[in-house]
């Protein structure tokens, strides 16, 4: 199982008896503790084994860095930093979580180096002894640490201190780590809702495309199956499908049955297109006159049947009307 890698960077002599103890505390929090001088760092031929310290920091987790009063070997890569300080810097540009300890005499020898900078250059007076540190370029990189960067750092003063310090960190490093991964649900709930929201949408454009659809196949069959035709037939006694789907067609049909628009100038206000037959009594046929009336709501502006569902048609909208006959006027 994989296990979170903490870096320990600091000086080694001085501070070698607090390395062990941290190992050891790091082993027992079920992490992984990178030491130097465990041989926990694979050095190679082709740079300087300070460039492979700094890779390590790299591939690591977490780094530790304990800043007490010694200096430590410079480094070849960035004047005037330390190895040690090196290393935290690489940790902070490589976004690591980095915890910072730094020994209570030196924090507390910050402070009176920090109070003696001169206002004019920020200078402290080279001449100072100091108790705690061997060169006062610690205190100048734990300005530049802390004033910049806004890093947090913690005074310490036996091992104890900083393994409490941890403890509490990592503990609630792994309750954000469980409030995350719940937040992490709901996340994953809302992108689920997005998708379904999404998909639904896609839903409701592809059934408006089929209503469309549907509409437009339901006006097909409205436009066969016209209430108009059936009473055409009905009245004139005609056995064949009778359809007409425009008005010229209309008067087409009309005039095969021997009628005869009428009127039309004079109807142009009327609500009813008027067909008249004269009655005829040749040898070949013997019938009265008739007319016939046709509901200008049936034909639309650009002259064309208008689709009606069976609800709105009345028996009005199309009359047959015989003449009476001789025979009606005159009875025996």
């Amino acid at each position: 199982m994989a296990r979170p890698r903490v870096f320990l960077s600091s000086t080694y002599y001085d501070l070698r008896h607090l390395r062990s103890e941290l190992e050891v505390f790091i082993r027992e929090m079920g992490f992984e503790p990178i030491l130097n001088e465990r041989g926990h760092i694979p050095y190679g031929s082709k740079q300087r084994l300070e460039e492979d310290c700094y890779d390590e920091v790299e591939r690591g987790d977490m780094l530790v860095s304990i800043i007490g009063g010694r200096y430590g070997s410079s480094s070849a890569r960035e004047q005037p930093n330390s190895i040690s300080q090196l290393e935290l810097k690489t940790a902070l540009r490589s976004g690591k979580q980095v915890y910072i300890f730094i020994e209570k005499g030196v924090h507390a020898e910050y402070g009176t180096w920090n109070a003696n900078k001169s206002p004019e250059d920020g200078i402290v007076n080279p001449k100072i002894k100091w108790r705690h540190v061997d060169n006062a370029k610690i205190f100048e990189f734990i300005e530049i640490l802390a004033l910049p960067n806004n890093n947090q750092y913690a005074p310490f003063e036996i091992g104890r201190d900083i393994t409490t310090y941890l403890k509490e960190q990592w503990a609630g490093l792994f309750q954000r780590f469980l409030r995350e991964s719940e937040r992490s649900k709901e996340v994953d709930l809302a992108v689920k809702l997005e998708s379904a929201s999404s998909t639904l949408n896609d839903l409701v454009r592809f059934l408006a495309e089929q209503n469309k659809s549907a509409r437009g196949g339901a006006a097909e069959i409205l436009r066969f199956h016209h209430p108009l035709f059936a009473r055409m037939q009905q009245l004139h006694q005609v056995n064949y499908p009778t359809m007409v789907f425009t008005k010229s067609h209309l008067d087409a049909r009309l005039h095969a049955w021997g009628f005869r628009l009428v009127g039309e100038d004079e109807n142009d206000k009327s609500d009813q297109y008027i067909y008249r037959r004269s009655p005829s009594n040749t040898a070949r046929s013997s019938r009265t006159g008739a007319t016939v009336f046709v509901a200008k709501t049936l034909i639309d502006a650009k002259e064309n049947l208008r689709n009606l569902e069976p609800a709105e048609w009345t028996d009005e909208m199309y009359q047959f009307v015989e003449d009476e006959s001789d025979d009606d006027k005159f009875p025996l």
